[in-house]
């Protein structure tokens, strides 16, 4: 029942479209161009209002991207986000200011003193800021805080909201490992960031785990990462005959794809009492190890959180619990 809920619950995911037609024109426009002369097109002008964005370049290997800059007297520097959040920068850590072109226009900060975009609250047409050939990609805004993963140009951090469904092949049957990450990272830099989740894990419907990882974060480029978590299992969830004994070892590393789709692989080890009995003698408790690998998938922000939803409400629902071959 679970699988199944999980499956049809990730199922359904929403799409929008939308379309326009232009009304044609009911008379030839005199302006037109004689037969055999290509006048250039101009870009088509749209009602959408954005202001432009510019990426500043930090000492350290921070990076902003903002909608105004201000030059003061004093040597700071304010940078507004589009969101109207500002922040003010000595201007010796400037490093380089681009616009959405492209260009370098850090000369006209630092050394021309000029105001650059738009006052918080002002804004003018672009056209650049709509799909269309040949238009320039609008700069993401950069914001304090995320709900999916994201590198440091466009957030100081992000929370963690993972949901990974892993399978592992013990030859005579396929074992299922879900688990649940719940954390914050922050981005100390260009290249890396460090955080911590606490995670809930579910081997099939035979036990949970409970611990905390710590996840570090490379980013390989602006929209794929690389982390690797190594963790602790605190406390287990399991038959009375096969008790955890913490602490456990619970790690992940994972490829993941704009934070919200990754490849994900983990490697659990636990200890466990387990009592033997044989009539007529007592009970006998030794300790046995467990390790095992498993690989699937990861899925991070609002998927993470639709996956996670749909875990949880499968576990509560249910009830029997079933113990695999060779598990103790």
């Amino acid at each position: 029942m679970r699988h199944a809920l999980v499956a049809v619950l990730l199922a359904f995911v929403p799409c929008l479209a939308a379309a326009e037609e232009a009304p044609a024109s009911a008379q030839p426009d005199p302006r037109d161009a004689p037969p055999g002369v290509v006048r250039p097109v101009d870009p088509p002008t749209y009602d959408t209002v954005v202001p432009e964005l510019f990426q500043v370049d930090l000492e350290g290997g921070s990076a902003r991207t903002v909608a105004y800059i201000e030059s003061h007297a004093d040597g700071m520097v304010k940078m507004t986000a589009l969101d109207g959040g500002f922040d003010y920068v000595p201007m010796y850590r400037i490093k380089s200011i681009t616009d959405q072109d492209g260009r370098d226009v850090t000369r006209d900060v630092v050394f021309r003193r000029l105001n650059l975009g738009s006052f918080e609250g002002q804004s003018f047409r672009d056209p650049r800021a709509i799909t269309y050939p040949g238009a320039t990609k609008v700069l993401e805004p950069f914001r304090s805080l995320r709900f999916a993963a994201a590198p440091a140009n466009l957030c100081r951090g992000y929370v963690v909201t993972d949901f990974a469904a892993m399978i592992r092949d013990r030859g005579y049957f396929t074992e299922h490992f879900y688990t649940i990450d719940l954390g914050y990272v922050r981005n100390l830099g260009r290249d890396y960031s460090l955080g911590g989740t606490a995670f809930l894990g579910a081997l099939g419907t035979s036990s949970e785990e409970v611990g905390v990882r710590v996840r570090a974060t490379r980013w390989l480029s602006q929209t794929v990462s690389l982390d690797v978590a190594p963790g602790v299992v605190l406390w287990e969830d399991r038959t009375s005959y096969a008790r955890f004994k913490p602490p456990g070892l619970a790690a992940q590393a994972a490829l993941n794809l704009q934070g919200h789709l990754g490849l994900v692989l983990q490697v659990l080890s636990l200890n466990r009492r387990v009592s033997e009995y044989w009539y007529p003698y007592p009970p006998v408790e030794r300790i046995e190890n467990v390790t095992s690998w498993h690989f699937g998938i990861r899925l991070g922000g609002e998927l993470g959180i639709a996956g996670a939803a749909a875990f949880a409400f499968a576990e509560s629902m249910d009830g029997k619990r079933y113990y695999p071959v060779g598990e103790y």
